[in-house]
Formats: C-alpha cells, structure tokens, sequence
C-alpha cells in the first residue's frame, strides 16, 4: 500500500512539473510572439510595407528568416498580424483607461481622448496608418481587421448603452448610433493620420466630440 501512494505522489509531482513546463513554454512563446510583432511594427513603419523585408525584421530581432517563418507564414502574414497586434494594444490601452470611470459623460470623453492620445503617442502605427490608410475603413466588407474593430465598437456600445441606463444619454437606438459615432471616428483617423491635413486634428478632433456630445446629451 505505502508503494501505491508512493507511486501516486511520484506521478502527481510529475504533472506538477509538466504544467510548469507548459505554461513556461506558452510564456516564452508569447514573449517570442511580442518581441517579434513590436519589431515588425518598427520596420513596417521606417520603410512600408512594400519595402519591408523579412530579412530585415530578422536583422533587428538578430535572428533568421527561418526562425520567423516558425510563427508566420510569409511577410503579408506578418504584416497581418503585426497590425492586429498593433490594434489589440491600442483597444486594451483604452480599455483599460476607462475602466474605473462612472460618471457616463466623462468616460465617453475619455475614451475619445484615450484613443487619440495613444496614436500620438504611437509613431510606428501612426506611421503605419498614415501609409496605409485602407487599415480603417467605413465598409465592414472591406475591413481586414473586421473583428478586432468590432470589439472596439462594442467597447463604445457599451459606454452609451451604460449613459442611457444612467439617464444621462438619450438615444433611440444604439446600434444605429455606435455605428454613426464610430464611422465619424474613423473618418477622423482618416482625414487626421491618412494624408495631408487640411484641418489642425486637435481642432476636428474637439469639433467632432462637441458635435456627438450636443446629439447624446440629455437637456
């Protein structure tokens, strides 16, 4: 008997270091995966898509080609998800930011704000955006980030839908309305980051929010 539970504590030990082992390896993958996808964003960035090699990510990763062939499956798949990982952070940044704010209005002015700020503070996906604009677009048809923009406009449902049940939005429908205010926003991205800049961003950006808040407002 004392052999059996001996036998038991040995396998049980075992799989204890096998799950160590496990999650250590998914950790150091995703550590992989992040270093990979920050780099790529920088050379994108610096040289465009076009341009861009994947010799020269490996270059600044000092590795091989090879080693980055592991994750992906060729440039226009780096380029791809390198973008959604761009856009993730971007989404989680803002997410994140809002998160212990309760008053309605204040959290849908600081989630506009959040947004922005993180693009200016970002060179590489500005950069990025500002050379390929078709990044946003207003047709879900045409959208290639289709689902993780959708979490962004489900985090803005959100936020109205919590103002309308506080009584401090009055709006009809709010699928209607999240659609409309998040196209507005990425016509901003668009005229903003996209190309030459015939209105200061600052100014359409403040116009824009003035604009939405008069239409959400309860008077």
């Amino acid at each position: 008997m004392s052999s059996y539970f001996f036998f038991v504590k040995k396998v049980n030990k075992m799989i204890e270091l096998l799950n160590i082992l496990f999650n250590c390896s998914i950790m150091n993958k995703n550590e992989k995966l992040e270093s990979l996808y920050d780099a790529s964003l920088q050379i994108f960035a610096k040289y465009g898509y076009k341009k861009t090699t994947v010799e020269d990510i490996a270059l600044k990763l000092g590795t091989t080609k090879g080693n980055i062939y592991f994750y992906v499956k060729n440039k226009e798949d780096l380029y791809r998800r390198t973008i959604s990982y761009g856009l993730i952070k971007w989404k989680d940044f803002v997410k994140a930011g809002i998160e212990n704010e309760t008053d309605p209005e204040k959290k849908f002015i600081l989630l506009a704000e959040l947004a922005v700020e993180y693009l200016n503070n970002n060179e590489d996906l500005k950069s990025i955006i500002r050379n390929d604009p078709d990044i946003y677009t207003v047709k879900s048809s045409e959208d290639r980030f289709y689902d993780i923009n959708m979490e962004a406009l489900t985090l803005l449902k959100n936020v109205l839908s919590d103002g309308v049940s506080a009584g401090v939005f009055t709006i009809s429908n709010i699928d209607y309305v999240s659609h409309l205010i998040y196209s507005i926003y990425i016509m901003y991205l668009i005229q903003s980051y996209g190309g030459p800049q015939a209105i200061s961003p600052d100014i359409l950006f403040n116009e824009a929010l003035t604009l939405i808040l008069r239409g959400i407002l309860v008077r």
